[in-house]
């Protein structure tokens, strides 16, 4: 989000777990408008940010500020100093912090977090995450919605599964060995027990690139050794699962919109009691990241959502 949008906030750094003498932190941000309103509890917004699992830092969303919504973005490992079992030990931390600890650290609070008033929402890795969240994890049981926009939600395609040249995003890869050749530069380079958590996305932006033609995301996530990883897996063993809002563009060339269609064609499936709201507009990833809350589509989905949250 652009740094105006920013300044309407409170900004709060808190620590929700440590790995390897690592901070991982989640940032609280409560509107401003909210000091000139009755002391209290407000609804919150969880949001997870995205960067295909290797870039990434907190951002927040618009949508908070039209419900008085205190917003919660948390940090995660990356890719690839991480695997997929380390970034669900971070969200698993994240929740139990949620539950067992935020309860008393904002209890002096002028506007206090409404646990029975929560959201979960993120864009790409964000967005997988935030659907992860509640189907992995007691500590999120609490979630009334989820807002998934542009996630790899599933991920047995030839776009994750078959080296391909590719143009991403309007940009291309370097060439398949080229490409091999960065990951594995990079893989060489890294320091035993490192842990990222946040970095300039233009300094990590070909190292993307590169993971996604050759085929690498699932390798480095570890997929096939932690059955967790799997969504679709995930969806058909939860005991509960909250309203979905699911986004896509049509266009996605990072991950493509049957991601989407077909996680919701599961949900439908497996789960045809849950409210299911499915967007699919014309554009690329993340398409959205701009769009206005006056959009029409964007109006129809935030209706959906108002009979659940806040």
């Amino acid at each position: 989000m652009a740094l105006g949008k920013l300044s309407s906030f409170d900004k709060l750094d808190v620590t929700y777990a440590t790995v390897n003498s690592q901070p991982l932190q989640a940032t609280v941000l409560t509107p401003k408008g909210l000091r000139d309103k009755s002391p209290g509890k407000y609804p919150v917004l969880v949001h997870w940010h995205g960067g295909g699992f290797v870039v990434g830092h907190r951002l927040t969303i618009e949508l908070a500020l039209s419900r008085d919504a205190i917003i919660i973005s948390p940090d995660y490992r990356l890719l690839p100093e991480a695997i997929g079992s380390d970034i669900l030990e971070d969200v698993r931390d994240f929740w139990l912090w949620v539950s067992h600890e935020l309860p008393a650290l904002s209890a002096s609070w002028h506007a206090r977090p409404d646990l029975d008033s929560l959201a979960c929402c993120g864009e790409s890795a964000g967005g997988w995450l935030s659907v992860q969240s509640a189907l992995l994890f007691p500590g999120a049981s609490r979630i009334r919605a989820i807002i998934s926009s542009s996630a790899p939600l599933h991920a047995a395609i030839p776009q994750f599964t078959i080296p391909q040249p590719r143009t991403i995003m309007g940009s291309r890869p370097p060439p398949p060995r080229q490409a091999e050749r960065v990951i594995r530069s990079y893989l060489r380079a890294m320091e035993p027990g490192a842990v990222k958590v946040g970095c300039d996305p233009s300094d990590m932006w070909e190292m993307v690139m590169c993971i996604m033609q050759q085929a690498w995301l699932l390798r480095l996530m570890s997929a096939k050794t932690d059955e967790r990883l799997d969504v679709m897996g995930s969806l058909a063993k939860a005991d509960k699962v909250p309203p979905m809002w699911i986004i896509h563009g049509l266009q996605d060339s990072f991950a493509p919109s049957v991601c989407s269609t077909e996680f919701a064609k599961r949900v439908q499936t497996v789960r045809p009691d849950i409210p299911l709201w499915l967007t699919l507009q014309p554009g690329d990833h993340m398409f959205d990241a701009y769009v206005s809350m006056e959009e029409g589509w964007v109006r129809d989905g935030c209706n959906f959502l108002s009979q659940y949250w806040p």
